[in-house]
């Protein structure tokens, strides 16, 4: 079992470190102890550097030295190990960490110096090539650049409604985030995800994409409407064998109309479908970005972390708890990190349009630790995320008695249109856990729901929504 130890500056180790370089001092193309003295950098490492050390059932048996103290920027010193450990992924594994633990630092630059047998080695992790060695041929200078940013095409904020009429029924003060009216692609959480996706796809000169969802699909919808929009062809890989349904789908027509590529399949084989729709489309010229359904991807859940950011800045109150659909993870992920960074005293609590806790909590924590990963935050607790599966009723697209009534309230009050799949279930689920579990508590709080659209699965299921 390989662990990984790291240590700040502690001279207490040196002696450790001075027997790794001693070690694997041959195997440097140029040998360590022709350069330095191994005594003498030892200790300087130890008293300067952040170490890394990893250890074969407490053997030591590699180590990676940096120093981050300069503003803003980090140099790798050494990384090497032992000829019996390598093809391992130790040596990633110690990259991989130096690298978060610059993020935390908040440093903007890595810079080293290698072996230009290493160079592809080093690209893996976005080092780039910045100078040659001008007195060692063999020897070049490499940079990361850490970017805490992801960028997107630009669009204006959606507005955030109060909900005058339920805040009086309720003696609580409601505010909406409405971004059912996102201004792209007829709107909701899939069309601001893809604001942040496709800018990187278009922007890394891909022009076509192919992504998958169900026959409702929100995200499919919105991937067909944003490819027209910039010359990008769309394959929608819908995971469905009644292709008959598709009538009845105000997103399908949408899709059809913009003239997206339909391919029909079942449910166990979407990934097969997509890697041959893939291979197909790029036989034709095309140079195809891969989508996971939903827009489950980082950018994904960057997209409602910078939300959350912009909404400190757009709201002159705060919230004590937002309340959400939580369906593949991502939003849910944004929103809890943007919550933890941007009001820290809040809640955020996503109610489960079909997954089960166990699951869906999984799945929510993946897409956290890899959004903290990128933001060199401190990463979450597990325990910590708030998911709530007691509303899923019959499972993805059951609409039960409680949310009809929730969609026909909330019309009639509010003048607001949810969906039976995630803003209505999710708004019913809200107002339940609020009054039956803690009524006391949100009485003259300020709640905050999450609008993330859906009025074509609503309008999907007219026959079903009794008035």
């Amino acid at each position: 079992m390989i662990e990984y130890f790291i240590y700040n500056k502690d001279k207490e180790i040196h002696n450790i470190v001075y027997n790794i370089l001693t070690e694997i001092d041959l195997h440097f193309s140029i040998p360590l102890s022709e350069r330095v003295s191994l005594i003498d950098y030892s200790r300087k490492l130890a008293e300067n550097a952040v170490i890394i050390i990893a250890k074969y059932y407490n053997k030591p048996i590699a180590l990676t030295a940096f120093y981050n103290n300069f503003s803003q920027e980090s140099f790798l010193s050494v990384i090497g190990v032992k000829p019996e450990y390598k093809n391992k992924g130790v040596a990633s594994t110690m990259i991989n960490k130096m690298i978060q633990l610059c993020k935390k630092n908040k440093t903007t630059s890595i810079f080293l110096k290698c072996d230009t047998s290493l160079i592809s080695f080093y690209n893996r992790f976005g080092f780039k090539h910045k100078e040659k060695d001008t007195l060692c041929n063999n020897q070049i200078s490499m940079a990361l650049s850490i970017n805490y940013e992801i960028k997107h095409f630009p669009f204006e904020e959606t507005p955030v409604q109060y909900l005058k009429n339920i805040s009086r029924e309720y003696g609580i003060n409601f505010y909406m985030k409405r971004d059912d009216l996102f201004p792209f692609a007829q709107g909701g959480n899939k069309a601001r995800k893809l604001q942040y996706i496709l800018f990187k796809a278009k922007s890394e000169g891909y022009n076509a994409v192919v992504t998958a969802g169900d026959i409702n699909s929100n995200h499919n919808r919105a991937t067909a409407l944003m490819c027209a929009s910039m010359n990008m062809y769309a394959v929608l890989v819908v995971h469905n064998e009644h292709p008959e349904l598709g009538k009845k789908s105000p997103n399908m027509l949408m899709c059809k109309l913009a003239g997206a590529k339909i391919v029909f399949c079942s449910k166990s084989t979407v990934s097969e479908t997509m890697n041959s729709e893939l291979r197909q489309i790029t036989n034709e010229g095309y140079k195809p970005y891969y989508i996971w359904g939903g827009g489950h991807c980082l950018e994904g859940s960057y997209s409602y972390y910078e939300a959350i950011e912009n909404l400190k800045k757009q709201i002159n109150f705060i919230p004590d708890t937002f309340f959400f659909a939580s369906g593949t993870g991502t939003t849910h992920a944004g929103i809890h990190v943007g919550v933890n960074d941007f009001f820290p005293n809040m809640r955020a609590i996503g109610i489960s349009i079909a997954r089960n806790k166990e699951r869906g909590i999984t799945e929510i924590h993946k897409s956290i630790i890899e959004l903290e990963n990128f933001l060199g935050t401190e990463e979450s607790d597990i325990s910590n995320i708030l998911f709530l599966d007691n509303y899923i009723g019959k499972g993805y697209e059951s609409i039960e008695k409680e949310i009809n009534n929730t969609i026909k309230k909330i019309a009639l009050c509010e003048g607001v249109i949810l969906d039976p799949t995630y803003t209505g279930k999710a708004f019913y689920g809200m107002l339940d856990f609020i009054t039956n579990h803690n009524n006391d508590y949100y009485k003259g709080k300020n709640v905050l729901f999450w609008n993330t659209g859906g009025i074509y699965n609503l309008l999907a299921h007219i026959s079903e929504i009794k008035l």
